[in-house]
């Protein structure tokens, strides 16, 4: 995760809302909470450094974002995780109404380190423009509210075919450990989601390679530079875990698109794209 971290605290109740927390036992070296979270509420990107987190689910469901690597773990009632001291995780609501959990942590000296995301920075060398209005880029790091909502309007500017995301389908894309999911956000106007790309790295025999999918810029963004700036992100990011080459597809159509392909560094290869199934018609 990209991610700046901060200092740590020994009391993070003013960091983030819950409907209820409560502690039901400490000693030096270990307690256990309770806490209570609605459908939209989470326990924000943090680790501990001594310690390991418990979470035992009471009520409804918990989703558990994780790095170090990159999980993802569903707990209903009467279920169990660890999370090990120094790994980053976020807490979210896995469910449609409140859930409730006990946190036994220990043995250790208790801090709250918080993480932040940060704007991912391209190379400023790259021969492209630079964007024509502040844009942010930064790594969707959970399937949240506003992000169901973002999809559901860039997604049907990109395929008018393509099927409606849930909560639960994001959060299967965004954990999937090869996808990085890269968000483009308006600072001028309360960093909505304006733009968005998706970064596929893995490794073969022959290399590690990263393909670039799904790139579209919200229609009233357009012109910006919002794609310039996620593409040069995704590259850079690529580049930073190894990958040796980077690729994508553009229709023949899309010629906007090609230009800006090309500023960054693309070029057209000597090579045809294959899909299975029925051949289309002429």
């Amino acid at each position: 995760m990209e991610a700046v971290e901060h200092e740590g605290v020994k009391d993070a109740s003013h960091l983030y809302e819950v409907e209820r927390r409560a502690r039901h036992a400490e000693r030096p070296g270990f307690r256990v909470s309770e806490l209570q979270i609605g459908p939209r509420q989470q326990v924000p990107w943090h680790y501990h450094s001594n310690i390991q987190d418990t979470f035992y689910v009471l009520q409804g469901r918990l989703r558990l974002f994780l790095r170090d690597p990159k999980e993802e773990v569903r707990l209903g009632p009467g279920e169990t995780y660890t999370v090990r001291e120094r790994r980053p995780h976020l807490v979210t609501n896995g469910g449609e109404g409140s859930a409730v959990f006990l946190v036994l942590q220990g043995i250790g000296e208790y801090d709250y380190v918080p993480l932040t995301q940060t704007l991912l920075h391209v190379d400023s060398s790259a021969p492209m423009a630079k964007p024509t209005s502040p844009v942010e880029v930064v790594i969707a790091d959970a399937a949240t509210a506003e992000l169901v909502e973002a999809f559901g309007r860039l997604l049907p500017q990109l395929s008018s075919s393509a099927a409606r995301l849930t909560r639960e389908s994001l959060a299967e894309i965004i954990g999937a450990p090869h996808n990085t999911v890269l968000l483009a956000r308006d600072p001028n106007a309360g960093n909505r989601i304006i733009g968005t790309l998706t970064l596929v790295i893995f490794r073969i025999p022959s290399a590690m390679r990263a393909w670039i999918e799904d790139v579209v810029v919200d229609d009233v963004a357009r012109g910006r530079g919002v794609g310039e700036a996620l593409t040069l992100a995704a590259v850079d990011l690529a580049k930073r875990r190894g990958a040796k080459t980077v690729d994508l597809t553009s229709r023949r159509s899309r010629q906007t698109a090609h230009r800006l392909y090309e500023k960054a560094g693309f070029h057209v290869r000597d090579t045809s794209v294959y899909r299975f199934g029925p051949k289309p018609d002429a």
